[in-house]
């Protein structure tokens, strides 16, 4: 059973500084919360679409080439995941 730590990500242990409540283990680095899935409750994106690409991502056709709406996507869900960064789950948004 894994518990919540404060010890370094063994992915990236420059992650553990800005996320000090995330589940972690020794051997895979971060765990996913199995009761929380953030691309479906925050972006929409159900379990069998996942993991998304960049596009999807973004809610964009794959391979959209169009730089502006690119931009413009990638803002519209900056400001919607940055609704959720004082929340309990809010260090998933920073990522």
């Amino acid at each position: 059973m894994l518990t919540e730590q404060t010890t370094p990500c063994t992915v990236d242990p420059a992650l553990s500084a800005r996320t000090p409540n995330v589940n972690r283990s020794a051997d895979v680095g971060f765990v996913m919360d199995p009761d929380f899935d953030p691309y479906q409750t925050w972006l929409g994106i159900p379990p069998d679409e996942q993991p998304p690409d960049y596009y999807r991502l973004l809610g964009l056709k794959q391979f959209e080439e169009d730089r502006q709406l690119i931009a413009r996507a990638s803002q519209v869900r900056l400001t919607h995941l940055g609704q959720f960064k004082n929340t309990e789950r809010g260090a998933r948004a920073q990522k």
